[in-house]
């Protein structure tokens, strides 16, 4: 089989003088560490190719993990567009007025400090677009401790467990010195229906990622909530101190808490939630227990341990992979007769590139494994994917031929996915490539692997 002559050929993307796709330049700024001319045409011809095949559209994520660069192998091509919701009430901080002490913004809990520190609002107003509210502490503490002050009451942000959430706030230090402190971070403090604490994470947005200067910063950190029984979140600042006296004067704009990996753009609120459609980069890759990377190779997992989180939870953050359309695959670097290329945590979706039998097992939204017949699979190196055309049936395809099929229905969706990991299990192999989508037909899948392997050839990791 070969391409169809209405999609354009990889040379023709070629050409000198093409302008890059805005896809392209998009994900070309996301990057820190600049790829080379070449790099930056063969990463647009993809992209150009990808657009023609009418592919671009029905992915969710796409990862290039054989890459120049171990931030830009994880970063996902694909944007996401989505109703973003800033959790906190009052990210706009109506409510504050100066004096000593001043007034807090309304439906923000009470500020806790030990005895010997006062509290003053000495200014609210805007700046760049943003509210903000400037509060000074100063004083001799009576004892080592901290200034908390929450962004919230403690029932006004509900909490799903097991979701991503993230805080994010600009802060300024614009009178005093941070001398008698000893850390600035943001916490996040779970309670159940009866607001008793369940559970609380002190380091959300850790001191180290937290540089004061006179300049309006923003801060953003991600955790996922574990508390079994948390139903609400309340984000607070925390300005820890010694024994000796301390002077500091902080600025305060745009707060916000959104349920997702990213913090999104800010939404203001000013009494309830509000929300936004948005498109974000989202559903990067996080390096879990050191994967190793390998320039243009891509990542490898120590096969007991490490593996690649994507960040995302299909049966809530993905539009075009859903129960009865779906497509997940990755390209496997190395011949191993073991170990999974993708996976989920609960075993719905799976990718095993080749068993000891020569064969493929996938898993696409059941918990039981589709297996093609022996000598189908001798090579694990390569793409192998999952496919769920319609509600009963199901397919494996290797390097874009389809090898098995059966009349399975859908039982649910896939979380927390990952690569180079299926539930408790990590791999030993090399992931190259990987992606998540609706379902792909026949063209498309051969579209999709050609495409890979010209990009993959190009780098090195293909032959």
């Amino acid at each position: 089989m070969r391409l169809g002559l209405s999609l354009p050929s990889a040379a023709l993307y070629r050409q000198r003088g093409q302008p890059p796709a805005p896809e392209t330049a998009g994900l070309l700024a996301r990057m820190s560490v600049p790829p080379s001319p070449a790099r930056r045409t063969q990463i647009d011809t993809l992209v150009k190719t990808l657009l023609a095949a009418g592919l671009w559209t029905k992915l969710d994520a796409l990862y290039l993990t054989a890459a120049h660069d171990a931030q830009a192998a994880r970063l996902n091509l694909v944007p996401w567009t989505g109703t973003v919701t800033n959790l906190l009430p009052n990210g706009e901080m109506i409510g504050a007025t100066t004096g000593a002490p001043g007034t807090m913004p309304t439906g923000w809990a009470s500020v806790f400090m030990v005895g010997g520190i006062t509290r003053q609002v000495v200014g609210v107003g805007t700046v760049n677009g943003m509210r903000y509210i400037d509060v000074r502490f100063s004083g001799t503490p009576a004892s080592a401790s901290g200034i908390g002050i929450p962004l919230s009451s403690t029932n006004a942000c509900p909490g799903v467990v097991g979701s991503r959430m993230t805080v994010s706030l600009y802060l300024a230090l614009i009178g005093g010195s941070l001398d008698g402190t000893t850390l600035t971070r943001v916490n996040y403090t779970e309670y159940n229906a009866s607001n008793a604490v369940v559970a609380a994470d002190y380091n959300v947005i850790p001191a180290q990622s937290i540089t004061l200067t006179s300049a309006l910063t923003r801060v953003s950190g991600t955790r996922v909530l574990t508390g079994a029984t948390a139903a609400f979140v309340v984000p607070a600042l925390e300005i820890g101190h010694g024994t000796g006296a301390i002077d500091l004067t902080l600025r305060i704009a745009a707060p916000q808490l959104v349920r997702m990996d990213v913090p999104g753009n800010f939404i203001p609120t000013s009494g309830v939630p509000a929300s936004q459609v948005q498109t974000l980069a989202r559903f990067d890759l996080s390096a879990v227990n050191s994967p190793v990377f390998s320039v243009d190779r891509g990542y490898s997992g120590n096969g007991t341990s490490s593996y690649l989180d994507t960040n995302a939870d299909p049966s809530v953050d993905f539009s075009k992979a859903t129960l009865s359309s779906a497509s997940y695959g990755g390209w496997a670097g190395l011949n191993l007769t073991s170990g999974f290329s993708l996976g989920d945590a609960n075993n719905r979706v799976s990718i095993n590139p080749r068993t000891s039998g020569d064969q493929i097992n996938v898993r696409i939204n059941s918990p039981s494994g589709l297996t093609s017949t022996a000598g189908t699979a001798p090579t694990a190196v390569g793409l192998t994917v999952a496919n769920r055309p319609s509600e009963n049936l199901r397919e494996g395809w290797k390097n874009g031929v389809l090898v098995v099929s059966d009349t399975q229905a859908p039982s649910s969706l896939p979380v927390d996915l990952a690569l180079l990991r299926a539930g408790a299990t990590c791999s030993a192999n090399q992931v190259s490539a990987a992606f998540a989508g609706s379902s792909l037909t026949a063209a498309q899948h051969l579209a999709l692997y050609s495409a890979l392997r010209t990009y993959l050839m190009a780098v090195g990791a293909a032959s």
